[in-house]
């Protein structure tokens, strides 16, 4: 952008170099929460570059890269610089129908997928029928496609938003990418693990499937059994049993035209049981360790204490978007907080 640093725009990443701090980085696109353009930024504050401040001009404008772990500011040496920049980033922070394209999260989910399962676990485990009732086929369309153009600026709220507009939303999605979760070329050996009669053995083709998937898969999948987990776990409220659940979720996850007519009940029973196993065996199949358990545990908690203020008519009880939280460092009264 300018003569003291690069950048290098190359599908979903962005390289860039500092020359005089020595200094290089990549950012991942999928994970931009917002591109802001030198207009939103100079409202907001003047650029902070390199540890100081530099106030913005006209010939020297700035815009901003927010993403879950930190703020990028850049500047360039004109504003038509600045508008071709942000809107090249835009672009390629945009989302696309493979999972491989989609707004990620801090966490590396889909950020779609992320908003529903929060929005679900905050006011939805205990509710009969969750995932097996559909949604308002206009409610959930106009859902889908909010999450399509910005997934990052959509916030579930339980004011506006059914709850089971949000799982039929995540189904959805679920279920029109083009190649499944559990990856079409891997379809035929998950079929066939699922036939292997010695239960140990089978679990163990499972886990090896299972790490053969691409990245934003296998955190996808790790983080949905979780979940279905937890909702399982209350069936004696919600009546969605693991077999209940892997019987929606079966052909959600591994559904595609060319692996066997849509009236195979055999293959359709197969399925079942390898999402049913992939429910109450996460742990093992994804190897989670001992701290983890303890840390997914604690989010439970924090959602049904949530859950539990919804259902009691707590008009406090949060959306289920980002959390912003300012941070003061020096005395509020002395101007404008550093945040």
């Amino acid at each position: 952008l300018n003569r003291s640093s690069a950048l290098s725009l190359r599908n979903k990443e962005l390289k860039y170099h500092k020359m005089e701090a020595e200094e290089s980085g990549i950012v991942n696109l999928r994970k931009v929460s917002d591109v802001k353009t030198p207009e939103e930024t100079s409202r907001r504050r003047t650029a902070t570059l390199v540890g100081r401040q530099t106030k913005v001009t006209d010939a020297q404008v700035s815009f901003q890269i927010v993403t879950p772990e930190r703020t990028y500011y850049l500047r360039a040496q004109t504003p038509e610089d600045a508008e071709v920049w942000c809107s090249l980033l835009k672009e390629a922070a945009g989302t696309g129908a493979q999972l491989s394209d989609q707004r990620l999260s801090s966490s590396g989910i889909p950020v779609i997928v992320e908003k529903c399962v929060t929005f679900v676990e905050a006011h939805g485990t205990t509710v009969e029928g969750i995932y097996r009732h559909s949604g308002t086929k206009s409610s959930v369309e106009r859902l889908v496609q909010a999450f399509e153009q910005d997934a990052s600026s959509v916030v579930l709220d339980l004011s506006v938003n059914a709850i089971h507009d949000a799982t039929s939303c995540l189904k959805a999605f679920l279920r029109r990418l083009p190649d499944p979760l559990l990856s079409a070329a891997l379809l035929p050996s998950f079929i066939d693990a699922a036939r292997i009669d010695d239960h140990d053995m089978k679990l163990f083709q499972l886990q090896a499937l299972i790490s053969q998937l691409p990245a934003v898969n296998w955190e996808t999948l790790k983080y949905l059994m979780i979940h279905l987990s937890r909702i399982a776990d209350k069936s004696d409220e919600n009546k969605m049993t693991v077999q209940n659940l892997s019987v929606i979720f079966g052909p959600t996850l591994m559904t595609t035209e060319s692996l066997e007519a849509p009236d195979d009940f055999s293959a359709a029973n197969l399925k079942w049981a390898v999402v049913g196993d992939m429910i109450r065996y996460h742990r093992w199949l994804f190897q989670m360790g001992e701290d983890e358990i303890k840390r997914h545990r604690k989010e439970q908690e924090a959602m049904e204490k949530i859950n539990r203020a919804a259902q009691q008519g707590d008009s406090a009880s949060p959306a289920m978007g980002e959390f912003l939280v300012e941070i003061y460092l020096e005395n509020r009264d002395r101007g404008e907080p550093h945040r």
